[in-house]
């Protein structure tokens, strides 16, 4: 049910989509991180990111760390906000686990030669071969696969700490797999309601702390189906209460690792 939301997030780098209307001023919404796969500018996505009070941001940078991804990551640090470059493809966890690869290797590279002022926090991956039909045709191999690309990009990655998105409905085994592969995790808590948030993400939460990993519990404001995953209708009030509820029911977990908010485009564009 919520494969199509969840494998709809890469697709969004794609294009930037025009805003329907000017976008309500940022205000401070309790969250810790922000999907950017797409940005106007770094002065845009930095000024919002500050506003909205984020202290890290997943900038996507798969296709390179051209001047505009390099001038995010700047703009970001020089406001105390961590980057972690963003890449994903559903084909990473199979065919095409080279490209993972590569991409946690240009990471590497441009951390080398970065300045000071402009180095990553980590890397991120966004990999949901659960869109695949080879997941259909046989779920238990494209696991395994995963899992073992996951570990591949750990190594790959070296210094630079590994994350990784998940969605909440794997199997316990697979969730505990995942979660030790990578430094950190992000949950795709996508529901539309504080109480339901936190119901779907609290066994993978536990899990990241009994591993002595952190899990960030990410929620969705884009306008997807079904609607019942997303903010987009409620708006941003919603979302706000929503945060504040999920922090105090999960804060205490040794594996709370705070709240993502998917994503950047549709968040300055969601209704008050």
């Amino acid at each position: 049910m919520l494969a199509a939301a969840a494998a709809a997030a890469p697709a969004a780098a794609a294009a930037a989509p025009p805003l329907a209307q000017p976008a309500p001023a940022p205000q401070p919404l309790g969250a810790d991180a922000l999907w950017a796969w797409w940005w106007p500018g770094q002065g845009a996505l930095a000024d919002a990111a500050e506003g909205y009070g984020f202290e890290r941001v997943y900038l996507y940078a798969q296709g390179g760390f051209d001047a505009k991804v390099r001038n995010a990551i700047a703009a970001l640090t020089a406001r105390g906000i961590a980057v972690e470059a963003l890449g994903g493809e559903q084909r990473w966890a199979t065919t095409q686990r080279s490209g993972m690869l590569r991409f946690v290797r240009a990471a590497r590279r441009y951390q080398r030669s970065a300045p000071p002022g402009a180095r990553l926090a980590g890397i991120h991956v966004d990999v949901e071969p659960h869109a695949l039909r080879a997941w259909d045709r046989d779920p238990d191999r494209v696991s395994r696969s995963l899992v073992r690309a996951l570990r591949a990009a750990r190594r790959a990655a070296g210094p630079l700490p590994l994350a990784a998105d998940i969605p909440f409905w794997y199997d316990r085994g697979m969730a505990r797999r995942v979660i030790a592969a990578t430094d950190a995790t992000t949950i795709m808590a996508y529901r539309d309601s504080g109480p339901e948030v936190v119901d779907v993400a609290r066994r993978e939460v536990r899990l990241a702390g009994e591993l002595g990993r952190t899990a960030t519990v990410g929620v969705e404001t884009a306008e997807v189906r079904p609607r019942s995953i997303s903010f987009f209708e409620e708006g941003r009030g919603a979302l706000i209460e929503a945060i504040a509820g999920i922090r105090s029911d999960l804060g205490a977990e040794p594996g709370f690792g705070g709240v993502a908010v998917h994503h950047y485009g549709s968040l300055v564009a969601l209704a008050p």
